[in-house]
């Protein structure tokens, strides 16, 4: 019996809006930045993120270089990690973080004539700013 399928309507991929966004992580691979490229050799993690509230994907690498660890250190904040400055921080393994949830700040760029999103910056949670109800 051949293959059947249910008909949908197209599937827009056009950007999201610039602005702030969750993102959820729905795919992290270790990988080696490539001969040809900027930092060639260097360890990145490849990381998708699936755009909360919609049915868009947004696509960052994370440099393993001492001129990127401000935005790893950014990401790692984000996830709601503390980060001690001159500490050294053993993020796991890729994987461990599959499905965690953080927000970023996503622009809109144009990439081989087409537009996408980007992550311009991630953003770190805010301190609860009233304390929790005490029950007396």
């Amino acid at each position: 019996m051949p293959p059947t399928f249910t008909g949908q309507g197209p599937r827009s991929f056009d950007p999201v809006p610039e602005g702030d966004y969750d993102l959820v992580i729905s795919k992290i691979n270790s990988d080696i930045v490539g001969s040809q490229a900027k930092n060639a050799g260097a360890e990145m993690w490849r990381v998708s993120y699936d755009i909360v509230s919609t049915d868009r994907k947004v696509f960052d690498n994370l440099v393993f270089v001492q001129k990127s660890f401000w935005r790893i250190s950014n990401w790692w904040r984000a996830l709601g990690n503390e980060v001690v400055p001159g500490k050294e921080i053993d993020l796991g393994e890729p994987e461990t973080h599959l499905g965690k949830t953080l927000r970023a700040h996503l622009s809109i760029r144009e990439y081989a004539g087409a537009k996408d999103n980007q992550v311009e910056y991630f953003i770190e949670p805010k301190a609860d700013s009233e304390p929790a109800d005490i029950p007396f």
